[in-house]
């Protein structure tokens, strides 16, 4: 293998995959990635077994063909350092030689192409089209409510469906929940989703992990994303980018039951920033094993308090706008600033029953997105 290539854009690729190679257990062929270059592609590989990612640069200048495993994060390094604008690799056996600049390096920590896993061809079943832009709002507004506790198969991954809006048009909905909250988001697409793979999406989860890689990739990606489906495994694909990872089998609890049951009869509207700069004084002062901040609704004014037993004292208010009876009720403060986090209108409407009932925070004109927080026992 002898190619000469354009150092940023190898850069670029490279960085794509590490996220993947940092996951590899030491010592394994799923450190390193695969080069494969043939006709005028140099095509990157990197897998952990889970997670696949293929990445492909185009306008290289191949002089001979062939393919090597790299050590992934070594080669990364190396290219982050040369200020050559073009890279000139070349394999000899087991070992490459790359030049760029006035920069030359024997690389030796390199490995035969047989051993690396062979690439699978998902058998897909379905295909939808998502904009690149939609897709990383679906994934902001559900991936941080997963749960991490493994032994809740249920829990431990996001549930994606076709479903039809308030509106009636179809639309992509994700929906994630770690037991205290619950998190679902909406966004329009293009094809359909068969009746064969709604019914395997309804026993099988897309795992947190991948859900983070495919927003990096968003970033560095094109406009749009198509999205295959196979019987125990998804494909994303945008441009040069294809996107591979295992579901997991789970069955996701039945969410619309919890909405249904929802009796919200005091609504607020706060604003989201004016919110969020309090939440940075609370967070100075309670103690992180004890997140249980109250909040005071009234005809005007929301007010924010907090305890710390070692430490002291929190209160503060800001305006808003409420209807409904004069409340108290006590949050984790975590769950409602990663809901803050996700928004990204001015403002935001809360939604309260009772100071024992859930919260539904949403967008104040918008069904896009919701979410509901448990509250927490006021002391």
């Amino acid at each position: 293998m002898e190619l000469f290539i354009n150092t940023k854009e190898l850069n670029n690729e490279l960085n794509k995959v590490q996220g993947i190679v940092s996951r590899a257990s030491q010592g394994t062929i799923y450190t390193h990635v695969h080069f494969e270059a043939k006709d005028s592609t140099l095509t990157i590989t990197a897998t952990d077994n889970k997670m696949t990612l293929i990445s492909r640069c185009e306008n290289v200048r191949v002089i001979e063909e062939g393919s090597l495993c790299i050590k992934g994060k070594k080669i990364l390094q190396i290219i982050k350092t040369v200020d050559g604008e073009n890279t000139h690799l070349k394999a000899s056996g087991v070992k490459l030689q790359l030049h760029s600049g006035s920069a030359k390096f024997d690389i030796l920590e390199c490995r035969d192409a047989w051993e690396f896993p062979q690439t699978r061809q998902l058998d897909a079943t379905a295909k939808i089209t998502v904009t690149s832009t939609a897709l990383k709002r679906l994934i902001d507004e559900t991936v941080f409510a997963i749960s991490d506790e493994l032994e809740r198969a249920s829990l431990i991954g996001a549930s994606l469906e076709q479903c039809t809006n308030e509106e009636g048009y179809p639309v992509l909905r994700m929906v994630t929940t770690d037991g205290n909250r619950l998190s679902i988001s909406e966004t329009s697409f293009e094809g359909d989703l068969s009746d064969e793979i709604t019914n395997i999406l309804n026993n099988m989860l897309i795992p947190k992990s991948a859900l983070l890689e495919l927003r990096k990739l968003c970033d560095s990606s094109g406009d749009k994303w198509i999205i295959n489906f196979g019987t125990q495994e998804a494909e994303f694909q945008c441009e040069s980018t294809i996107f591979q990872f295992l579901l997991i089998e789970g069955h996701f609890p039945d969410y619309n039951r919890i909405l249904s049951t929802l009796n919200l009869t005091n609504s607020a509207i706060v604003n989201r920033r004016h919110l969020q700069s309090i939440f940075k004084r609370v967070f100075a002062m309670v103690n992180r094993r004890d997140l249980s901040v109250s909040f005071s609704f009234s005809e005007d004014f929301l007010e924010i308090s907090a305890e710390n037993a070692d430490f002291g004292t929190f209160k503060e208010q800001m305006n808003i706008s409420f209807e409904g009876e004069e409340l108290t009720i006590a949050f984790n403060l975590q769950y409602i600033q990663d809901v803050l986090n996700a928004l990204r209108e001015e403002f935001l409407r809360m939604e309260l029953g009772g100071n024992i009932s859930p919260c539904l925070v949403k967008n104040p004109d918008s069904e896009e997105a919701k979410f509901i927080v448990m509250p927490m026992r006021i002391r």
